[in-house]
């Protein structure tokens, strides 16, 4: 701000003050006014900063590890950190946190975006005016607000790019060898910050590169001694980008090189139409044409420099291409790349009137100042002018309320009284119900409260989802709206639909279950049922079942590990996201657990092959486990392996005679002298693999040494 303004005066700490107080006073004002069940993203980094702040106020060590250790997941604790201080002095409330995020990040971005404003004018225009000009524009552009006002800190990541356009307009051939490392910092910072800044970010390289070489255009034809360092770099910028990423995050970083998002987030995507709409009804059709205007009007009338204009057009262009070309997804925390190049026009053309126009200056400034306004008051919500689905006007995002709040406590009461403490099944993926608003509600529970319940985490995705059957087989209660709950187009969300069919028609997994006396109305004629668990799992019943939901879903989801689990006391856990992650985990001291492998049937003799990990049972040397084929009912199919544990941890090699069988199980128990053995029994089985080849019926081979994930040094060798 300094900068960008020169001296600060009294009058620009006044205008700050009002700007935060202004902003801060609407936040208080909006969220007081909701009564939602947040869930989904709208919680999810609320609740991580939350317990971001209370491991720091147990240790500082502790909440270092938890945020260093979050730096490899997708959505790590980064955004988190500066938001602690309010939550330490102000408490855990929803007001106090999207209130931290209106004060780090959505004024700041306000104020960054003004210093790029003074950048792009000319000289000859007061700094101060159009600083300020700007604040107030992005302040009143509702996708500004939006993401904060559902609990995203995205706009954070809008700051850092903000701050990038800033260095790179101070430094435009990139003489600076600084300037270099700055931009690096700011834009890998930003896809730190929120993994989808990826886009803007190499949009924005784009743009930059485009920027040098447009500078530099003389030098190519005289010295192209002189313009190719320019160029180079230019592209020095990405690779700094890249390092910083995978500097801070490589886990992180490897994992987003080497993941195809587009087939893992398929089901998300939507037709290039409707994103269109969704980033023009995000500003307002006529808001985002007068932006273009703006950009265009003031470049060709020199009002605003011709290359900072130019940048802005390929920023907001390339970004705009890459996100059709790429996720192809509607979502308010998606578009603060387009928001600064939208407030800048608007910043633009309201210069371009004052200076340019000749009659009506005043009558077209006005006119323009109260679209905006108007625009604003709209989109908040808070004073709706026209038709949701009108796209003049910014699409409206007004507080979150539920006319039928009473009923879904009523429903939250109802599990809390019959559930006790067992797993809880929401076959519902919707705003009105889903598994991580009934989550949500649970946790406001004390620890230790015989109310808490634990809710399956449970496919909701095909794309990115896996057969429900496991989650169906844990579950003791399971919940089910009627008409079936989606967020998504029909045929993305089989997995969910697949349950509620079930359990209203009386087929598959529902036949262990009845139904519960009541109901509950939802708003929209959503009525909700629950069903209580009456017959334990078997695994004729499991395997009938599981025929039944991939004839009922078609095609396997997209992260179908082709394993599932029975027994153990429903301790059983089938996790990881590929081969090199994939992890069965269950508690034998709950009971003898078999696991079952339903992946294309094997026609010649197959070798089993697995690391067991029982390090943490005490009676880890009296496990036994026993591989054997079976056919569509669990019968024996083939000839039955069995051998026991070696060592806690150890690498075992069963071969196998399928001879055609539907199915491989894996039972693994403890022997009886140690069966009734007190204390936990946890096994982990990590990296289950089918491969050709082998003795039938033979004992276990010896296998190469392979260490433990995430362990240093070999495994024992199984016999």
């Amino acid at each position: 701000m300094v900068r960008a303004v020169g001296r600060i005066s009294l009058q620009d700490c006044v205008l700050l003050l009002v700007a935060y107080a202004l902003s801060l006073g609407f936040v208080w004002h909006y969220v007081s006014l909701e009564t939602q069940l947040y869930f989904w993203d709208q919680r999810g980094y609320q609740d991580r900063t939350f317990e971001l702040a209370t491991a720091f106020q147990a240790s500082p060590l502790h909440g270092l590890a938890d945020l260093v250790l979050s730096l490899s997941r997708d959505y790590n604790m980064l955004p988190c950190v500066p938001l602690l201080p309010f939550v330490w002095l102000l408490g855990t409330s929803r007001l106090v946190y999207v209130a931290a995020i209106t004060a780090v990040y959505t004024v700041p971005l306000a104020l960054v975006v003004g210093g790029v404003a003074t950048r792009l004018f000319e000289p000859s225009l007061p700094k101060r005016p159009v600083f300020w000009t700007a604040v107030t524009a992005t302040l009143l552009l509702p996708p500004t607000w939006t993401a904060a006002l559902r609990g995203m800190p995205d706009a954070g990541g809008g700051v850092l790019l903000a701050a990038a356009l800033l260095v790179h307009l101070g430094d435009p051939v990139l003489a600076r060898w600084r300037s270099i490392v700055r931009l690096g910092l700011l834009i890998g910072g930003a896809v730190l910050f929120r993994r989808h800044f990826a886009y803007p970010g190499t949009a924005l390289l784009v743009a930059i590169a485009a920027d040098v070489a447009g500078a530099t255009r003389t030098g190519m034809r005289l010295r192209p001694w002189t313009a190719l360092p320019r160029l180079l770099r230019a592209g020095l910028v990405g690779l700094v980008a890249t390092a910083t990423v995978f500097a801070v995050a490589p886990a992180f970083a490897w994992r987003a090189l080497t993941t195809d998002y587009s087939d893992f987030y398929a089901s998300y995507r939507e037709p290039v139409a409707d994103v269109l709409v969704f980033f023009a009804g995000s500003y307002g059709a006529i808001v985002a044409a007068l932006a273009l205007l703006g950009l265009l009007a003031a470049s060709a009338l020199d009002v605003a420099r011709r290359r900072p204009a130019r940048l802005l057009l390929i920023f907001g262009g390339v970004f705009l291409a890459i996100w059709l070309a790429g996720p192809r997804q509607g979502q308010w925390q998606y578009t603060f790349g387009s928001t600064i190049v939208v407030a800048l026009g608007l910043v633009a053309l309201f210069w371009t009137i004052l200076l340019r126009a000749r009659r009506w200056r005043t009558a077209l400034a006005t006119l323009l100042a109260g679209l905006i306004g108007l625009n604003a008051a709209h989109g908040s919500g808070l004073l709706p002018l026209a038709d949701e689905n009108a796209l003049w006007l910014a699409r409206a995002y007004p507080p979150q309320t539920r006319s039928d709040r009473p009923a879904v406590d009523a429903l939250l009461a109802e599990l809390e009284r019959v559930a006790h403490g067992r797993k809880v099944l929401v076959a519902a993926s919707s705003k009105r119900l889903n598994p991580d608003l009934v989550r949500g509600a649970v946790a406001q529970l004390p620890a230790g409260d015989p109310r808490r319940l634990e809710v399956v985490r449970s496919p909701e995705i095909d794309s990115s989802g896996r057969y429900p059957l496991q989650a169906l087989l844990t579950a003791d209660i399971v919940v089910v709206a009627v008409p079936a709950q989606l967020h998504l187009l029909p045929g993305e969300q089989d997995v969910v639909r697949t349950v509620v069919d079930q359990f209203v028609q009386g087929w598959g997994v529902a036949r262990d279950f009845a139904r519960l006396p009541g109901s509950f109305e939802l708003a929209g004629g959503v009525r909700v049922l629950l069903f209580e668990r009456r017959a334990a799992p078997s695994l004729a019943g499991a395997l009938r079942a599981l025929e039944e939901i991939r004839a009922d879903v078609g095609g396997p989801p997209g992260a179908e590990p082709y394993w599932l689990g029975l027994g153990a006391g429903g301790t059983v856990r089938v996790a990881g996201g590929g081969p090199e992650s994939l992890r069965l985990e269950a508690d034998l001291a709950q009971g003898p657990v078999t696991f079952v492998h339903f992946g294309p049937p094997a026609r010649g003799g197959v070798i089993l092959s697995a690391l067991i990990d029982a390090r943490d049972c005490r009676s880890a040397h009296a496990i036994v486990l026993r591989a054997k084929p079976v056919d569509e009912r669990g019968g024996v199919a083939g000839e039955e392996v069995t051998i026991g544990l070696p060592e806690p941890r150890a690498r075992v090699r069963m071969p196998l005679a399928p001879k055609g069988a539907a199915y491989l199980t894996l039972r693994v128990e403890r022997r009886d002298e140690a069966a009734t053995e007190a204390g936990p029994c946890p096994l982990v089985v990590w990296q289950p693999t089918l491969a050709s080849g082998g003795r039938p019926g033979g004992e276990a081979e010896r296998g190469p040494l392979l260490p433990v994930p995430g362990e240093a040094g070999p495994a024992r060798i199984g016999h």
